[in-house]
């Protein structure tokens, strides 16, 4: 599944829109303007227009559930094109539905 934005938030909100297609979340993968989202199957939802340079990107990890340091998620990475981060936490059950 594909999805283009420039806003963070609207590629979270997109997520949980469409999370009955996706099994649990397992890694995040950041690159400078694609963000890709892998469930526990390897199936991917990727984001373009949103990537490690977005501002807001923080809060977009934080809802998936990634594990990451707030403090250098906006930082080039050390070797290649792409960061990866690991879901390590969902949300309580009906957290991520919208009334």
């Amino acid at each position: 599944m594909e999805f283009e934005t420039t806003d963070p938030a609207e590629a979270l909100k997109q997520i949980r829109v469409n999370r009955e297609i996706f099994r649990a979340l397992r890694r995040v993968v950041l690159e400078r303007q694609r963000t890709t989202v892998y469930d526990i199957n390897g199936d991917a939802y990727v984001v373009q227009g949103v990537g490690w340079e977005t501002k807001g990107i923080g809060k977009f990890l934080h809802g998936v559930g990634a594990s990451f340091d707030p403090s250098k998620v906006n930082l080039a990475p050390l070797t290649g094109e792409e960061k990866e981060y690991r879901v390590v936490k969902s949300d309580p059950w009906g957290q991520d539905r919208i009334l």
